[in-house]
């Protein structure tokens, strides 16, 4: 509100309720300045938000409105492009797991060979490198044959090859394991 001063005129000067009249007249003279420091604030925003609204519409004005037939033509892409990559990523399981079998089947069939008379359970320390697998084989043999006598388990030789193979008709082991208490197989 201004700092104005407002004067009466004592209502028996004037001949009526001039008070009122001049309270009104006050008012009504300060109201506009009131309303404006009130919505300035509102008004800012307004100007602001007129200003964004600017940017946007400059911003839209030059990009491509899409219809239905555009929006249909994105998600038809996007599905076919997704079908792609998970057809890609299938196919790259599929030669993994087509590998890792074939690795799996070679382990396997040297381990079959080359470590008779050892249980599996030694076999998983061949490793994937078969290059390695010579010299791994005769570390497993010679630690299941640690591993025997630390138990004290004895394996007599009854006939076997100077190549650690049985004789034809003797199976695989060529050997009795003599265990604390006896031979095993025994009655």
């Amino acid at each position: 509100m201004s700092d104005q001063t407002v004067t009466a005129t004592p209502p028996a000067e004037r001949g009526g309720n001039d008070i009122e009249a001049a309270v009104a007249a006050a008012v009504a003279k300060a109201m506009p300045e009131a309303i404006a420091a009130a919505t300035k604030p509102l008004g800012d925003r307004l100007t602001a938000a007129e200003g964004n609204l600017k940017t946007v519409a400059d911003t839209v004005a030059g990009q491509k409105v899409l219809d239905a037939q555009a929006v249909k033509k994105l998600i038809e892409t996007d599905a076919t492009e997704r079908a792609a990559s998970t057809q890609k990523a299938a196919e790259a399981k599929a030669a993994d797991d087509a590998k890792a079998a074939e690795a799996k089947a070679a382990t396997e069939k040297f381990a079959a060979e080359n470590l008779k008379g050892v249980p599996g359970r030694y076999h998983g320390d061949l490793g994937g490198d078969p290059a390695a697998w010579e010299a791994k084989a005769k570390a497993i043999r010679e630690q299941f044959a640690a591993d025997l006598a630390a138990a004290g388990v004895k394996v007599a030789d009854v006939g076997g090859t100077a190549g650690g193979e049985a004789p034809a008709g003797q199976g695989s082991g060529g050997g009795f394991l003599t265990m604390p208490g006896g031979v095993a197989g025994e009655k």
